[in-house]
C-alpha cells in the first residue's frame, strides 16, 4: 500500500528505498530490544508482573464464548498505564537510537563547549535518560511507573507526597523539531509482542 502511494507520489524506486530504511532502523534499533527488555524487567521484578498482568486483564483482555483468550491491542496503550510506563521506562533507560541535530550557527555552551556551525550534534541517550537535573534522585533506578501521571510516595515523616510526572528527557523517538514520526508505528508494533 506504501509502495502503491509512494509510486503514486512520482517517486523512483530508489526514493521508495530510501523512504523505507529509518523505517527498518527504528524497529531494529528500538522496538525488538524493547520488547526484550520489557520482558526481563517484568518477569525481574515478581510483583509488577502481578500487576500488569492484572491491568491487562481487566482492561485489555476478551473471553470468546468458547474460551478463547484474546488480547485487544488497541486497548492496551489507553488503558493500561503501568504497562505502557514500563514500556517507556525501559525506552528511557535501555534506548539504543541517538538523537542527532544540526548546529545552525556557532555557540558556546556552559561558557566552555564550542558547537561549530554546520556540524552535527550527537546526543548520547544514556546520560541523559539518567541525568538527574531532569529524571530526580532516582534516575540511575528502574521505576516502572515513573511515566503514569503521578506517583506518590512516602517520605522519611510518613507523609505521603505527589512526585511530579517527568517527562522532559525522554529522547527515545528523538527531541523536537524532528521527532521520530514512526513512533506511533513502533510503539503499536512493540504491542504486539
Amino acid at each position: 500500500m506504501r509502495y502503491r502511494s509512494f509510486l503514486g507520489a512520482g517517486l523512483t524506486h530508489e526514493e521508495i528505498a530510501y523512504s523505507e530504511i529509518p523505517l527498518i532502523v527504528g524497529l531494529l534499533e528500538n522496538t525488538v530490544p524493547a520488547a526484550f527488555w520489557v520482558h526481563f524487567e517484568l518477569f525481574w521484578r515478581p510483583k509488577l508482573l502481578g500487576e500488569v498482568r492484572e491491568e491487562v486483564e481487566q482492561n485489555a483482555l476478551e473471553i470468546a464464548p468458547d474460551g478463547t483468550h484474546m488480547i485487544d491491542l488497541g486497548y492496551l496503550r489507553d488503558s493500561c498505564p503501568l504497562l505502557l510506563s514500563m514500556y517507556q521506562e525501559v525506552l528511557r533507560t535501555r534506548t539504543t537510537m541517538v538523537p542527532v541535530r544540526f548546529v545552525t550557527q556557532d555557540v558556546v555552551l556552559a561558557g566552555k563547549y564550542f558547537l561549530r556551525s554546520g556540524t552535527m550534534l550527537f546526543m548520547p541517550p544514556k546520560q541523559v535518560g539518567r541525568d538527574q537535573s531532569v529524571w530526580g534522585n532516582s534516575a540511575d533506578e528502574f521505576d516502572g511507573r515513573r511515566f503514569m501521571r503521578s506517583t506518590t510516595t512516602t517520605v522519611n515523616n510518613g507523609d505521603k507526597k505527589k512526585d511530579p510526572r517527568r517527562t522532559g528527557g525522554f529522547m527515545a523517538f528523538g527531541v523536537s523539531p524532528s521527532i521520530c514520526p514512526g513512533r506511533y508505528f513502533a510503539t503499536r508494533k512493540y504491542w504486539h509482542w
